[in-house]
């Protein structure tokens, strides 16, 4: 058996030291967030006007699992009735390197594509999801946020995240969803919808949450 001098032993302790400072500090730093108060996040009221929260249900909304769900009613009869999710989480979001997790069905969405939509202070990219359905089009779009900023892939942001994270700890990734069917001649008029409360949502959690 090769007996390593005492020099060599001593470096290696040295690199293996090094090498596990990070865990230790990433097990101490703790977890960290960019809203004051998080249950301020989740006011459906100051979020947007005409919500109605859903409390029952697998997806419905629940705080310990940091994650709202609601309705929102149109202030035109002629506008179409939107669903929306808000989601907190320190990992990955479930699934989301793929479209089809952020979608409320379980079907993989028929066209995708990403629009820069301008918003107050940012620009946010957005994907938009499309289902085709036997007498309708669900439309579902969807953005994410890590530390006060929009981000437009949670595997890149988390890994953009990896060294502040060994020292300061993990944030969490926030995902805002929103999708209704409608008529294929009325997607645009849809998507103008969704913009609005993207906008109104965004406006609310850089106001709760500015990183």
């Amino acid at each position: 058996m090769t007996r390593l001098s005492g020099r060599f032993a001593v470096a290696l302790i040295a690199i293996f030291a090094v090498s596990l400072a990070p865990v230790l500090l990433a097990r101490t730093a703790g977890d960290r967030d960019e809203c004051a108060s998080e249950s301020a996040l989740f006011d459906a009221e100051a979020l947007y006007p005409n919500i109605r929260l859903i409390v029952e249900g697998p997806r419905s909304t629940n705080p310990q699992k940091r994650r709202m769900t609601g309705i929102v009613d149109p202030p035109d009869e002629r506008r179409r009735r939107m669903i929306f999710t808000i989601t907190r989480t320190l990992g990955l979001p479930n699934g989301l390197l793929q479209p089809a997790a952020a979608l409320p069905g379980d079907r993989e969405p028929d066209v995708v594509e990403t629009a820069l939509v301008p918003v107050e202070g940012a620009t946010i990219p957005i994907r938009y999801a499309y289902e085709n359905l036997s007498d309708s089009i669900r439309t579902t779009a969807y953005f994410m946020t890590l530390r006060g900023k929009p981000i437009s892939s949670p595997l890149w942001g988390r890994i953009a995240a990896a060294p502040s994270a060994l020292l300061e700890g993990r944030w969490p990734i926030t995902l805002f969803v929103i999708s209704t069917r409608s008529h294929e001649s009325q997607v645009e008029e849809v998507k103008e919808d969704m913009n609005d409360w993207i906008r109104g949502a965004w406006n609310h959690y850089h106001a709760v949450c500015p990183g």
